[in-house]
C-alpha cells in the first residue's frame, strides 16, 4: 500500500499535479488577467504591437526549422 501511494505521489510531483502547484498557476493567471484589465486602451495597443513585432521577428526562424522553447518558472524551479 505504501509503495502504491509513493508511486502515485511521485507521479503527481513529476507532472506538477500537486495542490500547491495548481494554486500557484491559478494565482499567476489571475494576476495577469487583473494586470491586463488595468491597462488603458493606449497601453494595451502598445502591448499588442510589441507582440506582433516579436511574432514577425520569430517567423523567419520558424521557417528555418529552428525551435525555441522557454522554461516556465515552474520548470526552472524544478531543475
Amino acid at each position: 500500500m505504501t509503495v502504491g501511494w509513493i508511486s502515485t505521489y511521485m507521479f503527481r510531483v513529476a507532472n506538477k499535479d500537486m495542490t500547491y502547484a495548481q494554486q500557484l498557476r491559478d494565482y499567476e493567471k489571475q494576476v495577469m488577467e487583473k494586470r491586463l484589465e488595468s491597462l488603458s486602451e493606449a497601453e494595451l495597443q502598445v502591448l499588442l504591437e510589441q507582440v506582433e513585432e516579436e511574432k514577425q521577428l520569430l517567423t523567419p526562424v520558424r521557417d528555418q526549422g529552428i525551435t525555441f522553447t522557454r522554461k516556465t518558472e515552474d520548470q526552472t524551479n524544478a531543475s
